[in-house]
């Protein structure tokens, strides 16, 4: 696809072998084809597809416990996205700083990001799935933790995304 001229059909499919080889708990495999398909996109300078591909290595590297690779690409993503104007990447981005913080040991400010995420109106029912099991995976459950999402969901979206980004 590459000698085709057809980069970003390349980095497509290499994201989605990615997700293939995630979702069967090959994390390691999972960040070397997001690593491939950022490659590519940066080549051809696809900032959108950029943005997510950041915010799906921040991913992957939560998973293999590289937290400090993953807040530099979360913060690389979530700012793009941002710049971008491409909401679907700020609330990912926003929902994996939530997940991040939270494997961080600080719930507090990991329930204020997964109620702000919770609160958009252009959250996908996926990304809602993601946040429930984000809370799982930090030892909470939805039902017990409502009153503190509900922070989250009062909290300005914007207040919050700007802490982020001021964030040391």
């Amino acid at each position: 696809a590459l000698r085709n001229g057809n980069g970003e059909r390349a980095a497509t499919t290499l994201n989605n072998l990615g997700v293939i080889v995630y979702f069967r708990g090959d994390y390691t495999s999972y960040v070397k084809y997001i690593q491939q398909a950022l490659q590519i996109s940066r080549e051809i300078g696809n900032k959108q597809f950029i943005a997510l591909l950041l915010g799906n290595l921040g991913d992957g590297n939560m998973k293999l416990g590289d937290l400090a690779a993953a807040r530099q690409n979360l913060r690389e993503a979530f700012s793009l996205a941002r710049k971008l104007g491409a909401l679907p990447q700020v609330i990912q981005a926003v929902k994996s700083f939530g997940e991040l913080l939270g494997l961080e040991g600080q719930k507090d400010r990991a329930l204020l990001l997964l109620g702000a995420v919770l609160a958009q109106p252009s959250t996908d029912s996926d990304t809602r799935v993601e946040v429930d099991r984000v809370l799982e995976s930090i030892g909470v459950k939805r039902e017990a933790v409502e009153a503190d999402l509900a922070c989250g969901k009062e909290a300005n979206f914007d207040a919050l995304v700007r802490e982020l980004l001021d964030e040391r």
